[in-house]
């Protein structure tokens, strides 16, 4: 009875795989998008965990890891083959908040928001790695996001209410991330066939502790953005390089970003054995 309950929700995923038809050109371009986003937040959660430690360089977000992997040999094209990627990854989730290519909204609006958003970001997000591909100086996060938000609320009617819009729904994205993190059933998004029992459990808590981590640093955004448009005043804004820089607690912050590294091995083995659901 055991043999056969275990081996059921594998057979129905066999099967499930084999029922869709994965167009060809989608799936290699979603595997190339996660693994620059993968090895963004990879390079990032080390830097600014060693940062916080004691034990590395001033790195407290993408931008200042762009730099320092500049410097590195065959940096400018390890950064050109990131920001490539991370546009690649931007257009998927476009791609998924219009069609929803893999019927997983379901008729939900949310999930179609928090593609998008997440798409919008990473879309920024390749230009620093792009800029320093070729040398030049990139805006820090948090530079770009209060200029953003300085614009929404002096030039754009009702500023405040769409400023409070945006960091809602970035609040709501953290929050179905930490849902995700929390309840996801991996084995449909991550292809286990061949790795050993005993590994399942390592890969499911890496997982789960890193999507929780990147949900908190997403409410922390957001609340950030919520509290700028109550002020009306854009200094209030953080990016992801305020929300994992509290000089007050370092090594709290030095577990958010192992929690981003995470993340970034969990976006990494998506790559290398997702599951794509595509009709």
């Amino acid at each position: 009875m055991i043999g056969r309950s275990a081996a059921s929700p594998e057979l129905a995923r066999h099967v499930e795989t084999a029922t869709r038809e994965v167009k060809p050109w989608v799936e290699p371009a979603a595997r190339i998008g996660h693994g620059a986003k993968g090895l963004v937040f990879v390079l990032t959660g080390l830097l600014v965990a060693a940062a916080r430690l004691g034990i590395g360089g001033d790195v407290d977000g993408p931008a200042a890891a762009f730099a320092a992997v500049g410097r590195a040999p065959l940096g400018a094209v390890m950064l050109a083959t990131i920001g490539i990627g991370l546009l690649y990854y931007a257009l998927w989730e476009v791609c998924r908040a219009i069609a929803d290519p893999e019927r997983d909204a379901r008729g939900k609006v949310l999930p179609r928001l928090e593609w998008l958003i997440t798409g919008v970001m990473f879309g920024f997000l390749s230009t620093p790695a792009l800029r320093a591909a070729f040398h030049r100086a990139a805006a820090r996060g948090d530079d770009v996001a209060r200029t953003w938000a300085s614009r929404a609320l002096v030039d754009i009617p009702h500023g405040a209410v769409i400023l409070a819009l945006v960091g809602t729904l970035i609040v709501v994205a953290g929050v179905i991330l930490i849902r995700r993190g929390w309840r996801a059933d991996f084995g449909r998004a991550i292809d286990l066939t061949g790795f050993v029992p005993a590994s399942w459990a390592v890969i499911y808590a890496i997982a789960r502790f890193g999507l929780v981590s990147r949900g908190v640093v997403m409410c922390t955004i957001g609340l950030f953005v919520l509290i700028a448009a109550w002020t009306h005043d854009a200094g209030d804004v953080i990016g992801l390089e305020g929300a994992l820089r509290a000089p007050s607690a370092p090594w709290l912050m030095a577990v958010v970003a192992i929690g981003l590294a995470s993340y970034g091995l969990y976006e990494l083995l998506i790559a290398w054995r997702g599951r794509f659901y595509i009709d």
